[in-house]
């Protein structure tokens, strides 16, 4: 420990001349059960306090700086306001118990380097870093170095454990909806399936299968007041969470580990996850665990994937689907509507009415069409009109009929020959498969072969999805209902559903064209190549 008083050299000499103003940064990593105890910041600065009572004989001032988080971290409050404080040139003297309390890696030499300049004396006890003494540059840039190592050998242990305690069976995962814990339970062999979970996932991955999106899901789920997860934060099923059970492997019988990684950003000191390397992926099936098949679940979530990519958000410069279109769900006519002067859109709340819409343009004072629609009323002369088109349709000419029986023939044949072409890229990958395989057998491990393997795999899996997706696909002759079917599947559609729902509004847009709204007159263009006249109120 530095041990030294006012007689030794060099002194410590007050700014002010009468009373040494002292600087005591204190620091916790991860307070809370059982982690650290916030208490240790009273202690840190108890000790130091007893310290400079018994190596300082001036009266000193005491401004302490405690707070908790990451060393690593650079944009803790606490830490940018230690560095405005030295910069102030007010105090004389920063003491810690170590250099890691107050930040790390190399940043802790370049912090004692910011103290040298303003003339502020750094005292690190447990590092035995003094600024005041020759060679306390040494000491700081190793004191550093061995923070940084001890860090990177804890992370290193704990990741050696959990990989083996994985392999094991033990790091149990947080459990979703669907999986129970035994009392005591220490391995993945002590969790179980709900019973009643059964109906639940085979109905969410057949509504999955049949083209629904997750909002959609979530919405089937908190209507039949289906419980969330044990250990989730939310109240209620919304779309991302219904995603990622979804892309769980759990639910075919399969426990992974590694899949995601942290990585420090070095200029900020803050981690963010990314794609850990495949390599590092370890897999554990748990083939008691499974609600589906692992090839019908897999073909389930490529189609739900292939389905949504049009959505995705990678924020790598590609253009955002999701610009100028609202980040919720809308009602009809929400999303429906353009101004026929701006063209831009009209959206709820007109004048602070929330059943009436304006335009987009108008609302910033863009565009002089100031006239407001009214929703609830559009959206029922809307619907009226198109249940009136669908009740007067006529029944199919047997001249049509046979069109699309045609043309039905022509799709079967071509389907035929994709299976024939898609089942021998199939068999060609799998005989690739077969000879990479003898090559890393024989001691040729090299990443390029590795490489072209994971890509073969990738195509073969592939391959497969559509294989499963066209013998899915019924064959034979297409028969058309009769219309008077048609019309009760209409209103079987649109029987339940609320002129205010979401679920009206999407249904509504499939059958309806985009409305252009013109000053003084309305025309909406429905699917029947009619238009419809509405008068506003």
């Amino acid at each position: 420990m530095v041990r030294f008083n006012c007689s030794q050299q060099p002194p410590l000499i007050p700014r002010n001349g009468h009373t040494l103003e002292v600087l005591i940064p204190c620091r916790v990593s991860s307070p809370g059960a059982g982690k650290q105890d916030i208490r240790s910041n009273d202690d840190q600065q108890a000790e130091l306090e007893k310290w400079l009572k018994g190596n300082i004989d001036l009266p000193f001032k005491i401004t302490v700086l405690a707070g908790s988080g990451s060393g690593e971290c650079l944009e803790r409050a606490e830490y940018l306001q230690l560095m405005d404080l030295v910069e102030s040139d007010h105090f004389d003297l920063v003491i810690s118990e170590d250099l890691g309390r107050i930040v790390r890696r190399i940043h802790a030499h370049l912090f004692c380097e910011l103290c040298i300049d303003h003339n502020t004396r750094l005292i690190a006890l447990n590092d035995h870093v003094d600024t005041a003494e020759d060679g306390w540059q040494d000491r700081s840039i190793f004191s550093a170095w061995h923070h940084e190592r001890s860090n990177r050998d804890t992370s290193d242990r704990i990741k050696r454990t959990h990989r083996n305690r994985f392999l094991q069976g033990g790091t149990l995962p947080v459990q979703i909806y669907g999986y129970r814990k035994k009392p005591g339970a220490k391995s993945d062999v002590d969790l179980e399936k709900l019973p009643e979970a059964e109906k639940i996932y085979a109905e969410w991955f057949n509504r999955l299968d049949r083209g629904a999106y997750y909002t959609e899901i979530a919405d089937w789920l908190n209507k039949l007041v289906v419980p969330l997860g044990p250990y989730c934060r939310a109240n209620k099923w919304t779309g991302s969470i219904v995603s990622r059970i979804t892309h769980n492997w759990i639910l075919k019988g399969v426990r992974f580990r590694n899949k995601k990684r942290s990585k420090r950003h070095n200029a900020s000191g803050k981690y963010k996850s990314e794609a850990a390397d495949p390599s590092e992926l370890l897999i554990r099936p748990v083939p008691h665990l499974a609600f589906f098949e692992p090839a019908y679940y897999d073909r389930v979530v490529a189609k739900a994937d292939e389905r949504n990519a049009k959505f995705r958000r990678n924020g790598h410069g590609s253009v955002d689907p999701c610009r100028n279109h609202a980040k919720k769900r809308v009602r009809f006519p929400g999303q429906c509507i353009n101004c026929g002067i701006c063209g831009r859109q009209y959206v709820f709340g007109a004048n602070g009415q929330k059943d009436r819409l304006m335009c987009m343009g108008a609302r910033e004072h863009k565009c002089w069409n100031g006239i407001s629609l009214h929703g609830p009323l559009a959206t029922e002369k809307v619907s009226a009109a198109v249940f009136s088109q669908i009740e007067s349709l006529a029944d199919f000419e047997p001249e049509f009929l046979a069109m699309v029986n045609g043309e039905a023939q022509r799709f079967d044949s071509a389907q035929t020959d994709q299976l024939w072409e898609i089942s021998r890229k199939i068999d060609s990958a799998g005989r690739e498969i077969d000879n990479l395989m003898k090559f890393i057998r024989g001691g040729d491990d090299s990443t390029r072969v590795r490489d072209e393997l994971k890509a073969l795999e990738v195509q073969q899996t592939k391959c497969l999805h559509e294989r499963q997706l066209l013998a899915d696909t019924p064959q034979n002759r297409l028969i058309l209902p009769p219309v008077a079917e048609i019309k009760e599947l209409a209103r079987e559609a649109f029987r339940d559903l609320t002129t205010n729902s979401y679920d009206f509004a999407r249904r509504l847009r499939t059958v309806t064209a985009q409305i252009q709204l013109n000053r003084g007159r309305q025309y909406a263009n429905c699917a029947s190549r009619s238009y419809v006249h509405y008068l506003l109120t």
